[in-house]
């Protein structure tokens, strides 16, 4: 990582303290069953992505379905 005025350090702090916000978030997290009445409201899926990893979250009426990430393999980054 690089701020433009130098390179940012990521170490085993920092990695311990976002693995720790990663697993109060993931605790946290009410997750639904789908409604496929034909009343029900629409669903959505939100995404994200990097070179090193991809998630998504399907939700509907503002609840979500289900939590999905995934991070690659060092032999899948370069596919």
């Amino acid at each position: 990582l690089n701020t433009g005025t130098g390179a940012i350090r990521f170490e085993q702090r920092h990695h311990d303290a976002f693995s720790k916000a990663k697993e109060a978030v993931a605790h946290h997290i009410a997750i639904t069953n789908p409604d496929y009445t034909e009343s029900a409201p629409p669903f959505h899926l939100y995404t994200d992505a990097s070179q090193h990893a991809l998630s998504g979250v399907p939700m509907q009426g503002g609840k979500v379905i289900a939590v999905y990430s995934y991070a690659f393999k060092r032999s899948q980054l370069y596919w």
